[in-house]
């Protein structure tokens, strides 16, 4: 039978720049969930459970958790918050599974492919409905459907370019040493962007989620401020705020993937 210090060694260390952009990126899945996902590696090993089954169930429960937080009540989304937390543990335990198991195979890349969008797509949906209970007011489930689309629409573009660069021989830029250059407002802005939206992102967001559940159950239910018509307490704050994000990735990714595949095929 494996042990949990060869997982951790097979598992884990053999991927250490994936390791290291998890704890860079996401600081509690790379630092506390990492340091329990082997011993459900271990226990699914033992029993003869493989990565595609785990990789489906991981889709599962993200569904349910989604499912959770449609009902407008503070205590099933803060289920839904512990499902999430289940959800990050399996998606991290059937890469270690591969890993140590050496078996990678097409299916299990389309399982762990399509996880992403559906759960961060039923995440936003779904908490859309929610606020539309909780603030009695429908225009949310409008803008969930939307921020819905946009995400999908960003996975798509991603997943298109990396077609047309496979399709067209088109070969990834090496990463080059980055010279010593003078730091201006647009390199400012640019770094900080990219560190504001990591806390838009459901391997992030389901931890904030969790703490502003816990404070909306301290505060009274009309606790809200009307913006432009728009209900606006804690959680629909950083609906908004989420939804912001998306957009603009959205945006962003269409044109410089564009601007990429460009340059590259001239």
């Amino acid at each position: 039978m494996v042990t949990v210090d060869e997982i951790k060694r097979l598992g884990q260390l053999s991927a250490k720049d994936h390791m290291e952009e998890g704890r860079r990126n996401y600081p509690y899945m790379g630092c506390v969930l990492r340091k329990i996902s082997p011993y459900f590696t271990k226990f699914s090993i033992d029993h003869n459970v493989t990565a595609n089954q785990v990789s489906a169930l991981s889709i599962i429960t993200g569904i349910v958790a989604n499912t959770t937080l449609i009902f407008g009540n503070y205590y099933l989304m803060l289920l839904g918050c512990a499902l999430y937390q289940l959800w990050n543990i399996f998606d991290l335990v059937d890469g270690e599974i591969a890993r140590v198991t050496d078996i990678k195979t097409a299916a299990g890349k389309y399982l762990e492919t399509i996880n992403g969008p559906i759960t961060e797509c039923g995440f936003i949906l779904c908490l859309g409905i929610g606020l539309s209970k909780i603030l009695n007011d429908k225009t949310f489930v409008f803008w969930g459907l939307l921020l819905a689309l946009c995400y999908a629409l960003l996975h798509t573009f991603g997943r298109t370019r990396d077609m047309m660069m496979e399709r067209f021989r088109i070969q990834k830029e090496i990463a080059k040493p980055e010279k010593t250059q003078t730091p201006t407002l647009k390199s400012h802005v640019k770094k900080a962007y990219k560190k504001v939206r990591l806390f838009f992102v459901l391997f992030n967001g389901y931890l904030i989620l969790t703490f502003l559940t816990i404070l909306q159950l301290f505060l009274p239910n009309n606790a809200y401020l009307t913006f432009y018509s728009l209900k606006l307490n804690a959680l629909s704050a950083y609906f908004f705020l989420y939804g912001i994000i998306w957009i603009a990735r959205m945006v962003i990714t269409s044109v410089t993937n564009y601007r990429s595949l460009i340059k590259r095929t001239r």
